[in-house]
Parts: C-alpha cells; sequence; structure tokens
C-alpha cells in the first residue's frame, strides 16, 4: 500500500507524518496519523529497527535512498513500524487487504 500511494499519490504520504514528524528528528521519536474507520490516531515510534542477524539489513521494508538527492531516507520504515504498533505486531500485518491498509494510511483518500 505504501508503495502504491508513493508513486501514485506522493503528497500523501507526507500527511500520514503529524506537522512535527515531517522533518528529522533529534529525539528520533515520530507521530504518525493512521485511521480506524475514519477515525484518526497518533502513533508514536522511535526510530529504531530490526535488523537481521545473518544478513544485517532492516529485518522488514528496506531503507531507500531518495534518487534527487542520494540521501537515506527512513520514512518507510517508520510508517511501517507504526502501522505493525498500530495492528498490535509485525506478524499481524504480514499478508493483508492492500485496500485495508490504504484506507488506514490516508483515511480513504482517493
Amino acid at each position: 500500500a505504501m508503495s502504491i500511494i508513493a508513486h501514485s499519490r506522493p503528497e500523501l504520504i507526507k500527511k500520514i507524518f503529524h506537522p512535527d514528524s515531517r522533518t528529522s528528528s533529534r529525539e528520533g521519536m515520530y507521530s504518525i496519523m493512521l485511521y480506524q474507520g475514519k477515525v484518526p490516531e497518533i502513533v508514536t515510534v522511535d526510530d529504531k529497527f530490526f535488523v537481521d542477524g545473518r544478513s544485517k539489513r532492516h529485518a522488514f521494508v528496506r531503507l531507500c535512498t531518495d534518487p534527487t538527492t542520494n540521501e537515506r531516507e527512513i520514512w518507510p520504515l517508520l510508517i511501517e513500524k507504526a502501522y505493525a504498533k498500530f495492528h498490535g505486531s509485525y506478524s499481524n500485518i504480514e499478508g493483508g487487504l492492500v485496500h485495508t491498509a490504504m484506507e488506514e494510511l490516508t483515511n480513504g483518500a482517493g
């Protein structure tokens, strides 16, 4: 769902982040806005992520590099972590329905 939103409506990715969390946080805390049945819920996460012990890579979604600035972007990891927290665990968000995730991430913005 994040990939679809990022490629088709990139401005919505910015709106997922609380205004105070749209830039790098010195404290390492970020607030993500998710929606449960059109009701907004702010989920706060830190910038510490699981790493696979063997590969030394992030265990779930991968870091990406902005092709225009060549800077590493952590927004996918932050959104995924908030979404997992929203649903109780990473295992609870494996699989699922894309349209449900899109509604929970964007409040059904079309």
